[in-house]
């Protein structure tokens, strides 16, 4: 018997799993960190924080009785994209991190769509300029502090800078690198043409693999502070959305391939394909999977499950996970009428299929007899909306779908995943994990350490349902309806936000 492990380098925590042989979770445990706010608009978190959190959930892992004293024979990476860690000469950060939901980018953004046609720059990465991405981070590095960006040897993403703490390698994987808006989406290689328009240095770039690649090995010095042993194989890994995708069985084999709906911290629709998808507009993510060959479309939305904890916060005087989960149980017992209020959850500004950073949230519709439970119910109903409003733009550029997958934390509400299923109205299949992206990671770790023959071959093992959910006729219908007025907020809501 063996192991693999998977790490997933969270926005709000990191999370460990140990993979048994025949894909099972048999030990899990995470360490949260903060996100830190040194200016209205930027997030920004320290690689010593996921590096400390790392060190203590691994040792638990390892300690669990479940896992104590077994082999580990590979592990695999999977972390939040589009950030910027830059790291000088000796592999230490000079800066905290600028993670993805940082949005202090907009005019970086203004400027290289300046520099590079929108049709051109989407045609050519499969998507188009953001605040969440790291070349427009880049770019504010250069205009703002030069001096350290002259000090840099490399700018990396936060798993590639966790995963370099333990092997002392530096490296990149083609998911991660195809979201930093630098990258060959078809050649799957760095853009040079890309970073000489946008006069950002290719040599900044860390080598990119393959994500089941090995990266390197569990270093001596990382062994005695870790628990994992010396010399043990390190997989590339991938980003966070592939990764969860591949952890709940998403490869390029499948039949019928599900749409995935992701209910994290953010949220996204995720779709696998033989070939690159790009939708032309750049309304959606055309990205690279974690399995040679195979490319991704993704809509994403900027808030999820950190909606719900929004306004639990909002709600609350002392907020806490008991709070959440209360905001859950509420919502699950409200009873949906017609004059239920609307909730737009663009709180920072929404990607998919919008890309407008200035749009804010809203409430439409309160009434004096509304409490919390329909404000709860709204919020989750706002999200599905949004995503679905992401997946439609998908389906623009050929996604196509007959079901739906759900993973997620979010998965656990049964109220939401049933609102979901209304607003699509396609059946749900419910993964048999909540550790998506943890264990996508630790299916990496075990193909490069020769488990599986391929990627693929790893999704079959671990492609379960835990249950399936229906539409109910009359939660459709009431779902339409909703929908359309959801859809005909946006544009007053967006031109209010812009004067504010």
């Amino acid at each position: 018997m063996a192991i693999a492990i998977g790490i997933d380098i969270g926005t709000s925590s990191l999370k460990v799993v140990a993979m048994g042989e025949q894909g099972q979770v048999v030990a899990s445990a995470s360490s949260a960190y903060p996100v830190r706010h040194p200016f209205p608009g930027w997030d920004e978190q320290r690689v010593a924080d996921w590096w400390r959190a790392l060190r203590s959930a691994t040792r638990r892992v390892l300690a669990d009785p479940t896992a104590a004293g077994v082999p580990v024979a590979g592990i695999g990476f999977s972390g939040q994209m589009h950030g910027a860690v830059l790291l000088g000469s000796d592999h230490r950060p000079l800066r905290p991190a600028i993670i993805w939901s940082d949005a202090r980018t907009t005019e970086e953004v203004a400027r290289i769509e300046e520099m590079v046609p929108i049709r051109t720059l989407v045609d050519m990465t499969g998507n188009r300029a953001s605040t969440s991405f790291t070349a427009s981070k880049i770019l504010w590095l250069a205009a703002h502090e030069p001096d350290l960006l002259t000090r840099a040897r490399a700018i990396v993403q936060p798993k590639d800078a966790v995963r370099c703490n333990l092997t002392g390698e530096l490296a990149a994987d083609v998911s991660d690198a195809s979201a930093t808006l630098l990258f060959d989406l078809r050649r799957r290689t760095w853009s040079t043409d890309l970073c000489n328009r946008l006069g950002i240095e290719p040599g900044l770039l860390a080598p990119v693999l393959e994500s089941a690649q090995p990266a390197g090995q569990v270093s001596r010095a990382a062994a005695r502070v870790t628990g994992l042993p010396q010399g043990t194989v390190v997989a590339a890994g991938g980003g966070d959305a592939a990764c969860s995708a591949l952890g709940v069985g998403l490869g390029t084999d499948e039949a019928r391939s599900p749409l995935l709906i992701t209910l994290g911290t953010a949220g996204q629709a995720f779709a696998v394909s033989d070939r690159p998808i790009i939708e032309v507009d750049g309304r959606t993510h055309g990205l690279c999977y974690v399995a040679p060959r195979a490319w991704c479309q993704m809509g994403a939305i900027l808030r999820a499950g950190s909606a719900v904890e929004w306004l639990a916060a909002a709600t609350s005087v002392r907020p806490s996970r008991s709070t959440v989960s209360r905001l859950f149980g509420v919502a699950a017992a409200t009873v949906p009428a017609s004059d239920d209020p609307m909730f737009l959850p663009y709180l920072i500004g929404e990607r998919s299929p919008h890309f407008d950073p200035d749009v804010r949230g809203a409430f439409a519709g309160l009434a004096a007899h509304h409490q919390v439970g329909h404000l709860a119910r709204a919020v989750l109903e706002g999200v599905a909306f949004a995503l679905r409003d992401a997946a439609d733009a998908m389906a623009g550029a050929g996604v196509l779908w007959d079901h739906l997958r759900v993973s997620g934390g979010g998965a656990r509400s049964q109220a939401w995943l049933q609102i979901i299923a209304d607003a699509f109205n396609v059946p749900v299949e419910v993964a048999d994990t909540t550790h998506g992206s943890a264990r996508g990671a630790a299916m990496l770790g075990a193909t490069a350490a020769g488990w599986f023959a391929s990627v693929n071959e790893a999704a079959a093992a671990v492609r379960s349902v835990e249950r399936v959910l229906l539409p109910d006729p009359d939660g459709v219908e009431r779902s339409a309806q909703r929908l359309a007025r959801f859809r005909e907020l946006y544009r007053p809501l967006a031109a209010w936000s812009r004067m504010h």
